[in-house]
């Protein structure tokens, strides 16, 4: 008995842990929203203010040296979508599902200033279009 109340528990810890990536050296914690269905190119969250937050199966990734682009191209499987300048790039990620790890993998690599899941954030967006509207 004692196991399987403790493997409910861990099964309902593991879907509701929070997911998160680093933005300008902040952490940033994300929810599953199950109230919309997720693909292979986008999921849905809430950030810790109720914001819809939808991730993309593309990161952002600044770099210190050029010379490593190569390197994390072929470790963690990237595709180039657009050179953003000479230091900084889109990929995209073979699966989405890895965004959050292959992000946070890359940004704590000494060569990189930053990597982050490419993200919309529709309450802000749809605020904005509210607004200007008016």
């Amino acid at each position: 008995m004692k196991k399987v109340v403790l493997l409910i528990f861990l099964s309902l810890t593991i879907l509701n842990a929070k997911v998160f990536f680093y933005e300008n050296n902040k952490i940033v914690y994300l929810k599953k929203d199950n109230t919309i269905a997720s693909t292979a190119r986008v999921k849905y969250f809430k950030n810790r203010y109720g914001e819809s937050i939808v991730v993309k199966n593309q990161i952002l990734i600044k770099l210190k040296s050029i010379a490593v682009i190569t390197a994390l191209i072929l470790e963690f499987d990237l595709e180039i979508l657009k050179k953003v300048n000479n230091k900084k790039y889109i990929m995209r990620i073979k699966n989405i599902d890895d965004v959050f790890w292959i992000s946070n993998e890359i940004n704590n690599r000494t060569a990189v200033s930053y990597a982050y899941p490419v993200y919309l954030n529709k309450t802000k967006q749809n605020l904005n279009k509210n607004l200007n509207k008016k």
